[in-house]
C-alpha cells in the first residue's frame, strides 16, 4: 500500500500571519529520500518555488516540513514538486550515483 505524502493537516503559526498572499501555515509531508542528495534536491527545489516561505527537510525521517502561503500555493502542488524533485536526483537506492 502507498503511503500518502501529506503526513499533517496545514496549521498556522502562532504568531498568525496573514498578508496579501493569505494565510501562512506549515504542513509536513512524507519524501522518498533514497540519499543525502535527493534530500538537498528536495530543499533546493521548494525554496525557488514562490509562494514557499520556510523549508525543513529531515532525511532520516523522510519528512519536510514547508511554510507556505496557503491562499498561493496547496499542498497537493507541494507533495508533487517533493516527490518529482526526490526522484530527478538519480541516485541508487544504496546511494552511489547514476551516471
Amino acid at each position: 500500500m502507498r503511503r500518502s505524502p501529506i503526513i499533517s493537516e496545514p496549521r498556522t503559526p502562532s504568531h498568525g500571519h496573514h498578508d496579501a498572499h493569505g494565510e501562512m501555515v506549515t504542513q509536513a509531508f512524507y519524501a522518498e529520500l533514497a540519499c543525502p542528495d535527493c534530500a538537498e534536491a528536495v530543499e533546493r527545489a521548494l525554496r525557488a518555488t514562490p509562494h514557499v516561505a520556510g523549508v525543513h527537510v529531515d532525511y532520516p525521517a523522510k519528512t519536510v516540513h514547508v511554510t507556505y502561503h496557503a491562499g498561493m500555493i496547496g499542498a497537493e502542488t507541494l507533495a508533487r514538486l517533493i516527490a518529482d524533485s526526490a526522484h530527478d536526483c538519480r541516485c541508487t537506492a544504496d546511494g552511489g550515483r547514476v551516471v
